[in-house]
């Protein structure tokens, strides 16, 4: 009797996970870079930042889009650019994240790169399903491939905002949630 509750159920082997951890990013390299990228004035580290592929919601359901690489070359412009460091399972993040979303339009022109820690992909998949991110031009949802996370958190409190200027310099950085309008003076 005992035995039989160890063997799998039939559902068990019926599930397949949207992510697959073991497949997707692949694992970081070890970082030999010992430059500080935490300092105001610091400039924004070469990164690589992988975004999760996106199911079409249409019925019938429509072509999925890829994951694809998001690198420095992706955040160019002449714009500050909104670094969102965060936690796909912290409620904090969610609210901030929602309150990025109902200020969209201020956006014209900066944009928004939320990254979690690569370990975050199975979460972020449920953490993109409640929100709109993946519609709005100026936002970019994805996992660190490269130690982004860890060469510019400052391990606070989450989320982080980190505001690089056109020059990708870091003019400010924000920890917890931050009202609107304590970024409106750095949206473009």
């Amino acid at each position: 009797m005992l035995l039989s509750g160890t063997l799998p159920a039939p559902a068990q082997n019926k599930y397949e996970p949207y992510y697959k951890a073991s497949s997707y990013p692949k694992p970081i390299p070890e970082d030999k870079d010992k430059t500080n990228y935490r300092d105001i004035g610091a400039i924004l580290p070469v990164f690589r930042v992988v975004t999760l592929p996106e199911r079409s919601l249409d019925t019938p359901a429509g072509p999925e889009k890829p994951a694809h690489d998001i690198t420095n070359a992706d955040v160019q412009n002449d714009a500050n650019l909104f670094l969102f460091l965060f936690n796909p399972t912290c409620g904090h993040c969610e609210d901030m994240t929602k309150l990025l979303e109902q200020n969209i339009s201020l956006f014209r022109k900066s944009k928004i790169l939320m990254v979690a820690a690569q370990h975050m992909g199975e979460y972020l998949v449920f953490f993109e399903k409640g929100l709109k991110t993946n519609q709005y031009p100026q936002m970019a949802v994805g996992l660190d491939s490269s130690h982004l996370v860890d060469r510019t958190f400052m391990f606070m409190s989450l989320p982080q905002i980190n505001i690089y200027n056109k020059d990708r310099i870091l003019i400010k950085r924000f920890s917890g949630e931050t009202p609107i309008d304590s970024l409106r003076k750095y949206i473009q």
